[in-house]
């Protein structure tokens, strides 16, 4: 049997970074918060709390003091939710088995006892209002089911939920009209954009179809919820004066290179921007392809992701591919996540995807502007670029040194390389780290191939979401205030994912590997399992085994001996002779 000389461990370096590694590997584990229990049981009480806070955020606007829009009606919703057969609780299993956000379940023989009660996924506070109104709603028809002048009662249900999303825009509008310096071209920009919208989603907004005009006056009367046709609308604003405040020239339009000026959708919240602690920047596709339930799935995510940030954490928002190629920041940084969750309502699916186009402009905005150093960007798309941009290469000029670092890794190189950068970019101020979650992504199709690249050039991550719940756990982890990280999180390009003791502990590892591989390859040689006895040398065999051993002198060149000479004349003597022969002269032993 053959065997390698055994090379111990001898640096506790290599002890030291195993330990790290799988410390950081164990991280993303121990970090995990604890879900809620299966079915439990709210007071319905905490959904009309939810409800009520929810209009109050419409309620500084022009079209809800004057009445022109309802959203809805508290005291309906509060008299169908008091009946003794509705009850509330919080399932998140069972609402991930269904592939739902939150339902009103009117019976259920699966063993849950489900009957005409409302389900969400968490605390009604930190549901979005409009997903937890659509669910209310659907209680409330449920109760007058033998009536309703629709086949199916989700047509009335998505399509307020359409018309509430659209009222983002003009919200847009009104924060404009209010603004000092008022833009004519803006303001009517705002404008295009709710008459669209609304247009469209009263024609089909959840793939259920179009609400009549007997429908819509039903939904009045059941609900309270009333939204005249933007046409009318705009009758009311006019008549009222409203529009006289912003009067002027109009500020010349874009040219093709430049994207539209930014949506002012909210006034910038400089004086509590001092107080936060780190900036989120969401990036949504507005594209045609994000259509119908994905649109309001990605809208009903980031608004919860918003309800479940710190109140010390700023946001913005842009909107990207609303029409055609353009950008546009409809959020500045703000501490307001109620005014945030508004504006994201408006979101549509009309255009095309500028991805390259949003990462660059929202980069730049978010240096400009942001108010920390901690600063995130949160890109959800469902596609990859179609404007003829380089996303990629976008996402790698973020941060300059992040460029050199290509997001395919196939050397341990390249990747200890990846991770240095990560490490020293994490430390560094104002880096922006670019996470990317892809919507209903096909798993190995080009596409995300795409979005893994953006993702690992701006040094994030990549979440695959394939439904709302998926979706909104990927932005809520995106978004954390301190991310968790660990090896292969979210992408396994983006090694340790900053985590700066998984980074430590995987440098002070591969150094220790290297180190013995290198070692290994100089030292080890094959041996007999039973070796030789060492040769021993003549001298030492002659030794006492105790003897000292003595160190070799170096041999002492030998005297010169000069010939005798005549101690009176000098002459050379002969050998023993003791009479000089030349001059006679006695000799003493001769000179030498």
């Amino acid at each position: 049997m053959k065997i390698f000389k055994n090379h111990r461990l001898r640096s506790p370096v290599v002890w030291l970074g195993g330990l790290l590694v799988f410390l950081s590997l164990l991280s993303p584990l121990s970090m995990t918060a604890a879900a809620p229990p299966p079915q439990t049981e709210i007071t319905t009480q905490s959904v009309i709390d939810a409800l009520s806070a929810w209009f109050a955020t419409y309620s500084g606007f022009e079209f809800a003091q004057r009445g022109w829009i309802t959203i809805g009606d508290l005291g309906k919703a509060r008299a169908r939710l008091d009946q003794w057969d509705v009850e509330a609780y919080i399932d998140a299993d069972y609402l991930n088995e269904t592939g739902a956000n939150a339902a009103y379940v009117d019976y259920t023989n699966a063993g849950l006892g489900y009957f005409n009660d409302l389900v969400f996924a968490n605390q009604p506070a930190n549901v979005a209002g409009v997903t937890v109104w659509h669910e209310v709603m659907h209680a409330i028809f449920d109760a007058n089911d033998s009536d309703l002048k629709v086949t199916n009662d989700e047509i009335y249900t998505w399509y307020m939920e359409g018309q509430i999303r659209g009222l983002g825009h003009l919200m847009a509008f009104e924060n404009e009209l209010r603004s000092p310096d008022c833009d004519p071209e803006e303001l009517e920009r705002n404008w295009n954009r709710f008459n669209v919208f609304m247009t469209k989603t009263a024609i089909d907004f959840g793939g259920y179809g179009a609400i009549t005009a007997e429908g819509k006056a039903q939904l009045a009367q059941l609900t309270g919820f009333q939204v005249p046709d933007p046409a009318a609308l705009r009758g009311l604003y006019e008549s009222s004066g409203l529009l006289e405040k912003c009067k002027g020239t109009p500020t010349p339009g874009p040219t093709e290179t430049q994207a539209p000026p930014p949506t002012a959708a909210a006034t910038k919240d400089t004086a509590n921007q001092g107080n936060a602690t780190s900036s989120r920047m969401f990036l949504i596709d507005n594209s045609g392809s994000m259509d119908g339930m994905r649109i309001a799935a990605a809208i009903s995510s980031a608004q919860s992701t918003l309800s479940s940030l710190s109140p010390k954490t700023e946001v913005a928002v842009q909107f990207f591919g609303t029409y055609g190629c353009d950008v546009a920041i409809v959020q500045d940084f703000t501490l307001d996540h109620g005014a945030a969750s508004q504006v994201i309502a408006s979101a549509t699916a009309w255009g095309d995807t500028p991805l390259a186009a949003a990462i660059a402009q929202g980069g730049a905005y978010m240096q400009a502007n942001a108010s920390t150093n901690n600063l995130v960007m949160i890109l959800l798309s469902d596609g990859e670029e179609t404007c003829d941009g380089d996303p990629v290469d976008a996402a790698g000029q973020l941060n300059s040194t992040s460029s050199s670092f290509p997001g395919n890794i196939s050397s341990l190189g390249g990747v200890v390389k990846l991770a240095f950068s990560r490490l020293v970019l994490a430390q560094s101020s104002g880096t922006i780290t670019l996470h990317v979650v892809g919507f209903g992504i096909e798993p190995g199709s080009e596409t995300e191939a795409q979005l893994r690249a953006v993702a690992a050039a701006g040094l994030g991550n990549y979440y695959q979401a394939d439904d709302e719940i998926e979706l909104t756990e990927a932005l809520q982890e995106a978004a954390e205030d301190s991310p968790r990280g660990g090896l292969f999180s979210g992408n396994w390009l983006f090694i340790c994912g900053g985590s700066l003791v998984c980074l430590l502990g995987l440098g002070l590892g591969i150094a220790g590997i290297l180190f013995l591989v290198r070692r290994s390859k100089k030292a080890a040689e094959v041996i007999e399992t039973d070796p030789p006895a060492p040769v021993v040398s003549p001298e030492s065999k002659t030794s006492p085994p105790d003897a000292p051993s003595i160190k070799p002198t170096k041999e002492q060149p030998k005297k010169k001996t000069l010939p005798a000479v005549c101690d009176s004349c000098g002459e050379p003597l002969q050998p023993d002779e003791n009479i000089c022969s030349q001059c006679g002269a006695p000799q003493g032993g001769g000179k030498q």
